[in-house]
């Protein structure tokens, strides 16, 4: 629409607005009322504009940015939305060339059990390094690529290089056998009748056993379409893929749309670490997500640990595994490769180990809190009455058990007799008797104590 007599910006906007009034009631067609919406984009003619041409291109620029917006409504024009616009064309330009000229590559972050510091697992962080060396941050291209779709090919290749890495480090690295390997599925993927047929293919090629793969989402990618998504979801957990909820807390999902997912891991987003440094409240919405996955039976990991305090607190608050600056930077696979005996190339407040141990390897009891705590065997162990601390440990039992070759595993150990467990230090397991006195003996004697093993 071309409106040449205005003296300004200001009219423009109110015939944008008469436009916006006359949609809103329904038109009548027969049988049915079909309600129409609008969103406008505005550009005036200034000196910029020396060709008609240009006074469009800004016109659709806003348009699109009114769309952006959440549609149903008009954008003016400013010279920041032309600045995007070019910027965001020479992104997906060089972009497609990365892609073809292999300049995109992976970094891993570890994954470590809080309060035992053995990596359990890494996630796979996708990088782009330019033919000058400079790494362009992800935040910049990634956007773009799920707008283009070019996150599809991207993912496709994650896919099946994380595949081929983690097979690589099983074959060269005997520290490495129970490692499981985490790559991020976007909205765009979640969507995509192929990404069954992706991770198929992807683990077929390298012979992984499934249950090594996680699968990470976002819970607005699976709002988007729930029931597809929910789709997509079983028929992986049914190829025994694991799943995990990424940035869980930060989207729009419902608690009865969550129970329905066939999640193994809930990631609390590091805003909610973050503030476990400032207030209370951040302690409180920790807690409750921690307390959410406990009931739902899923394991939980913390995002962006970055301070020893932040540390301490989530090991309290029964959190199980996190990842962050603290606990290892994103590294190339050459320095992961050199990861061996008291090799790394990781920070970490103890000497870092690779998962894997042996009968004797024992590590200290976990701390959880709640009604009850559901072991990933197939029962459940109930936490005494008062809000007092249950003890659960890990213990590792061979190295045919838990998550893999030489992979720790949950199982229930003696906790105190029935009644409040009031004071008294947690016991390390050991052999049958050793270290315990005959007091402790005697009340466990008299308590039913827990299931028998499977």
């Amino acid at each position: 629409m071309l409106l040449p007599d205005i003296a300004d910006a200001q009219e423009a906007v109110a015939v944008a607005r008469r436009i916006e009034s006359r949609l809103e009631p329904p038109f009548e067609l027969p049988g049915q009322s079909v309600f129409v919406t609008a969103s406008i984009g505005i550009a005036t003619g200034v000196a910029l504009h020396d060709r008609s041409e240009a006074l469009l291109r800004d016109a659709d620029a806003a348009m699109y940015e009114a769309k952006a917006r959440g549609r149903a409504r008009h954008a003016e024009f400013d010279t920041t939305m032309h600045t995007r616009a070019v910027t965001r064309l020479a992104i997906e330009t060089d972009l497609r060339r990365a892609i073809d000229n292999d300049q995109l590559e992976l970094h891993y972050q570890p994954i470590r059990w809080l309060d035992g510091n053995q990596i359990v697992g890494v996630e796979a962080l996708v990088r782009w390094r330019r033919p000058d060396g400079t790494l362009v941050p992800p935040g910049e291209f990634i956007p773009v690529a799920e707008e283009t779709g070019l996150i599809r090919p991207i993912g496709r290749w994650v896919l099946h290089e994380v595949c081929r890495q983690l097979a690589r480090w099983r074959s060269d690295l005997p520290q490495a056998a129970g490692l499981s390997m985490s790559v991020n599925v976007s909205a765009r993927q979640l969507q995509d009748a192929s990404l069954i047929e992706d991770v198929e293919s992807a683990l077929r090629e390298t012979g992984l056993d499934p249950g090594s793969l996680i699968l990470e989402l976002t819970e607005s990618a699976v709002v988007e379409n729930f029931e597809g998504a929910s789709a997509t979801l079983q028929k992986l957990r049914w190829m025994s893929v694991q799943l995990a909820m990424d940035d869980f807390g930060t989207g729009h999902s419902s608690l009865s749309s969550l129970s329905q997912l066939p999640l193994d891991i809930l990631k609390i987003d590091q805003s909610f670490v973050a503030r476990l440094d400032q207030d209370a409240e951040g302690r409180a919405i920790v807690y409750a997500i921690v307390s959410l996955a406990t009931a739902l039976g899923v394991r939980v990991t913390s995002e962006g640990v970055e301070t020893a305090s932040q540390l301490s607190t989530l090991i309290e608050l029964g959190c199980n595994h996190g990842q962050g600056f603290l606990l290892g930077r994103p590294a190339p696979p050459a320095r992961w490769r050199r990861c061996s005996g008291q090799s790394t190339p990781l920070r970490s407040r103890s000497p870092p180990g690779w998962p894997g141990c042996n009968e004797s390897t024992r590590v200290p009891f976990q701390r959880y809190r709640g009604p009850t705590v559901r072991l990933l065997t197939s029962f459940t162990m109930p936490v005494q009455p008062c809000g007092v601390v249950g003890w659960v440990g890990w213990q590792c039992r061979g190295p045919t058990s838990g998550h893999g070759p030489g992979g720790p595993e949950r199982v229930p150990r003696p906790r105190p007799g029935a009644g409040c467990w009031r004071r008294g230090r947690p016991r390390w397991p050991g052999p049958a008797g050793a270290g315990r006195r005959s007091s402790t003996r005697a009340r466990r004697a008299r308590s039913p104590g827990p299931p028998a093993r499977p």
